[in-house]
């Protein structure tokens, strides 16, 4: 009989008609409050911009310019 085995806790748990992960999503949220072992974790490290932060930047980018302008006339 096929079973699943926690790493963290050091358990195995027969799996049956259900299936390997319905045990394993069943365990995790019992006994690990619904966490992922560190070494299922896929860190992307940098993450690439949204659209918002780009126009946000580009918004901060033309305010700048024209506070810089309306200075220039100014002074």
């Amino acid at each position: 009989m096929p079973g699943y085995r926690c790493e963290s806790c050091r358990t195995t748990y027969p799996v049956g008609s259900e299936g390997l992960d319905a045990v394993r999503d069943r365990h995790r949220y019992k006994f690990h409050d619904g966490g992922i072992p560190d070494e299922r974790i896929i860190d992307l490290g940098v993450r690439p911009l949204t659209g918002w932060q780009v126009l946000l930047v580009l918004a901060v980018l033309i305010a700048a310019s024209v506070i810089w302008k309306v200075m220039a006339a100014l002074g």
